[in-house]
């Protein structure tokens, strides 16, 4: 269906990617609050002791501040990528459990390094 195309992509830009730790987060089972449903190695407070809200919404807790602001944290490639905007640099779960490093590039990225080219103005 390619005459979608511009719709989806609108769509995936206006979404902005991954939301881990900014608009997606996770409740486990004893009330641990993980970034994203995925994430549950990343802990960033617990609702029975502290209001979900409160947990959310703070600032000085490292790992969200920085999944929110993830840009210039991402690899070069992700940085430079056209896509960045659709993909927000994607999970970052799984560019720590490949790489050992929460903003490890993401294995799942398909891309090749000429689809990632910042695409030329007005095309």
């Amino acid at each position: 269906m390619p005459e979608s195309s511009e719709r989806v992509r609108a769509l995936q830009a206006r979404n902005g990617g991954n939301t881990a730790g900014k608009g997606m987060g996770n409740i486990d089972n004893l009330g641990n609050v993980h970034p994203d449903q995925f994430w549950w190695n990343q802990t960033v407070g617990n609702v029975k002791g502290r209001k979900f809200s409160e947990i959310w919404e703070d600032d000085s807790i490292e790992l969200l501040s920085k999944l929110r602001d993830r840009k210039l944290l991402l690899p070069d490639d992700c940085q430079k990528c056209q896509w960045l905007g659709v993909c927000n640099g994607n999970l970052r779960v799984r560019g720590e459990s490949a790489t050992g490093d929460i903003f490890g590039k993401d294995p799942a990225c398909y891309l090749a390094a000429d689809e990632r080219q910042p695409a030329l103005a007005g095309v």
